[in-house]
């Protein structure tokens, strides 16, 4: 796997997310979040942008530039190709499912005119979204973890991303699957192996709502929350060692 490299190209998309996390710490107001959003946006989609376009020595993409080309004609071009080509260990660590949402969201606020706003809660959400973007894509930490709220969510993201690549890769073992095994049907299989208790299962439920929430931006998460949260998570990745890609020794 190719790991995540800091270069000057990644320079660009990097000071537009910090100037839309450095709105994120003024007081807040709707044009504030009207304006961090469309930045949050910008960064992610020449982020994405910046990512598929290096030379194949530096991303090890085997995309052809007429695939790039092609990708760069619209967003909903550029997630196809980035979900195609980027590497799967990677992709899964980033909810590539949201950066679509939060666009629309954004089209909405920079095309249907003045008075619009968008609440607190999603724009934080998209922060973590595209924070987590920029360190696996780009090897970069984004922001202040000390000072932006969006960090307490991206470490929650992180760590629930991991948790479902783990499951889904030891359930894989268990069942015979036509298409990707989501989160809850991991761990339906995995209990029907005598893998969790009654407990576990459900603090999985409830985890799978609360990330659906908070990414969603229909609630937040305090950091004493995230905090709980994330302890849990790692000890459920401690039952599956063989199949936690944190473990996993980066080729060198």
């Amino acid at each position: 796997m190719t790991t995540a490299k800091r270069g000057v190209w990644s320079s660009g998309p990097t000071e537009i997310l910090g100037f839309g996390l450095d709105l994120l710490r003024r007081p807040d107001s709707d044009a504030h979040r009207r304006i961090a959003l469309i930045l949050i946006d910008n960064a992610v989609e020449q982020g994405i942008k910046t990512y598929l376009a290096l030379p194949r020595r530096i991303n090890g993409l085997a995309i052809s530039r007429k695939e790039i080309d092609e990708a760069f004609e619209n967003f909903g071009k550029l997630l196809d190709a980035f979900e195609k080509y980027a590497p799967p260990d990677r992709l899964a660590r980033v909810a590539v499912d949201m950066i679509e949402y939060y666009h629309r969201v954004r089209n909405s606020i920079y095309h249907d005119g003045l008075g619009l706003t968008v609440e607190r809660e999603k724009v934080d959400a998209y922060a973590a979204v595209a924070i987590d973007l920029f360190r696996e894509f780009h090897g970069i930490e984004v922001g202040d973890r000390a000072a932006d709220p969006a960090h307490i969510l991206a470490a929650f993201l992180q760590e629930y991303a991991l948790l479902e690549q783990t499951l889904r890769s030891a359930a894989s073992d268990h069942v015979i699957a036509s298409r990707p095994i989501s989160f809850r049907d991991a761990a339906r299989i995995l209990d029907g192996t005598g893998a969790f208790t009654k407990s576990q299962m459900k603090a999985l439920a409830e985890l799978a709502g609360v990330r659906n929430q908070t990414v969603h931006g229909h609630a937040a998460l305090n950091e004493a929350q995230a905090n709980t949260w994330i302890a849990t998570m790692r000890t459920l990745r401690e039952q599956f060692p063989d199949d936690d890609p944190s473990k996993r020794e980066e080729p060198r």
